[in-house]
């Protein structure tokens, strides 16, 4: 283990590893691809999640056909939840990841009375259905199967199709206006060279570490899904690429690189982003004059790495109105404009900023 971290610094590499300070990449594929997954459950925030690490900041519009043309696909893996992936990634990901998904799920498919028979059954009859581009929303997947495969209403229907999901079948598909619809994985990824399961993981742990780190094993396992004892096995495969640090006590995997770049950032931080679903312990973004546990983890307003406020946002036609409430500055301090408007410019609107009141 090597000399202590000053909490500053484990905040810098985290953002500087997290494309939040210092990215050069002007791809919205490239950014998931190098994040390997990003939580992905509130589509619109999603979408944003990527501007953020765009060099420049990109655009909605550019992050949303990278969507439909298959360049990035959006499916349930890890945890599990809805996540992006980079098709060039997606067998690596459900190699590694998808049996301790199904074992998640097991309790869930025995309640809803899905044998291991009917989910094989399913896979097949939707491989079928959607072969040859043939995109269908869930609703119209529902609508061909045989009478009582799936409830009209229930979970029934949400775990088939996860379950086909997993066992490398479907992802999505092209968008539909406001509906999202499912397509054949091997239509819309092109195959990828097979790896060992011992390579698989090996890759995909230290592509965490390398872009979350300075992360504990105990982030790494409630990011990934996956047992300590997989991570361990992982590190003895890594050995020197991964070294450790120590703060305030803590051990923290860590991928040894240039120094990252320094420099403040300001950010309107959306639904479920990495920069806080990555870590069980989200300790080090918290405001240090403030009650960890009513701080707001979801749409939070980050300085420097720290949680100094909350934002929320209500779409007109061509402009986006921003309501902020910040615990120590005002709104119209410098860097909260700076952060808005950077929001404004991805989405393509006009900002229309306000000033909320939460006690804090």
């Amino acid at each position: 283990m090597t000399a202590g971290l000053a909490l500053a610094d484990l905040r810098r590499l985290r953002l500087a590893h997290q494309l939040l300070v210092g990215s050069t990449l002007t791809d919205p594929t490239a950014v998931v691809s190098t994040l390997v997954a990003m939580q992905a459950q509130e589509y619109a925030m999603a979408r944003w999640a990527i501007g953020l690490r765009l060099a420049g900041g990109g655009s909605d519009d550019e992050v949303e056909a990278a969507c439909d043309d298959g360049r990035i696909l959006r499916l349930h893996v890890l945890r599990p939840t809805w996540h992006f992936v980079a098709a060039q990634d997606i067998r690596l990901v459900l190699q590694v990841t998808a049996k301790r998904v199904h074992q998640a799920n097991a309790f869930m498919y025995r309640s809803l009375d899905l044998d291991t028979h009917r989910l094989d059954r399913f896979a097949g009859f939707v491989g079928d259905l959607l072969a040859g581009g043939n995109h269908m929303t869930r609703n119209e997947i529902r609508a061909t199967l045989p009478a009582g495969w799936a409830e009209e209403k229930g979970f029934q229907m949400a775990y088939l199709m996860m379950y086909a999901e997993l066992e490398g079948v479907v992802v999505s598909g092209p968008r539909r206006g406001n509906q999202l619809t499912y397509a054949l994985l091997d239509e819309r990824a092109a195959p990828t060279p097979t790896r060992s399961d011992e390579e698989a993981l090996a890759e995909f742990v230290v592509r965490y570490i390398r872009t979350r780190g300075p992360a504990t094993i105990p982030d790494l396992t409630t990011w990934s899904g996956l047992t300590v004892m997989q991570v361990k096995k992982a590190l003895i495969l890594l050995g020197e690429e991964v070294t450790t640090v120590e703060q305030d006590g803590r051990a923290y995997l860590l991928v040894e690189d240039a120094a990252p770049p320094a420099g403040a950032r300001s950010f309107l931080m959306p639904d479920y982003d990495e920069y806080g679903m990555a870590y069980k312990d989200r300790s080090a973004l918290a405001h240090p004059d403030h009650d960890y546990w009513t701080l707001p983890w979801n749409r939070a307003v980050v300085i420097d790495g720290v949680i100094a406020g909350a934002w929320q946002r209500t779409l007109r036609p061509s402009a986006v109105t921003v309501e902020i409430s910040m615990m120590d500055l005002e709104v119209d301090d410098p860097r909260v404009v700076a952060a808005a408007e950077e929001y404004a410019r991805f989405l393509g609107r006009e900002l229309d900023l306000r000033s909320a009141t939460v006690e804090w």
